[in-house]
């Protein structure tokens, strides 16, 4: 409530972290997810085990780039059936959305195509059926 007497809507929002700990956030819109501490990290191993699967499920050959120790440099690359080659990067903490939490992959190709945030069976179909 403010000052005058005037409700304000607020949301609040769980996040649950790898240890299972889960934190409790509010704020007025999505705007105020800039408010997440900087260490949160939305980016696992068994995140990337997954996107990894899903890859190779898809008859892709790709490859991890390293970094797993610091996940807002993680890179993968990837090469679609016509040879084509993406480059594979979580979303960053401010474009991740709580409302569609397993959105964590972003994939560019030649620095003109880039995805929207997908899960890792979306990416890996639409890098599958881009070149088919």
């Amino acid at each position: 409530m403010r000052e005058d007497g005037t409700r304000v809507q607020a949301r609040m929002y769980v996040l649950t972290r790898e240890d299972g700990h889960e934190e409790e956030w509010r704020g007025r819109d999505m705007v105020d997810f800039h408010l997440l501490p900087a260490e949160f990290e939305h980016i696992d191993r068994a995140r990337c085990n997954e996107l990894g699967s899903m890859l190779t499920a898809a008859g892709l050959h790709w490859q991890d780039k390293g970094r797993r120790d610091t996940p807002r440099r993680l890179r993968y690359t990837a090469t679609g059936p016509r040879g084509r080659q993406w480059s594979i990067r979580p979303v960053s903490p401010f474009d991740f959305d709580p409302w569609q939490p397993s959105n964590l992959w972003r994939a560019s190709r030649a620095s003109r195509d880039q995805t929207p945030a997908m899960t890792a069976q979306a990416l890996a179909d639409h890098i599958r059926q881009s070149g088919a």
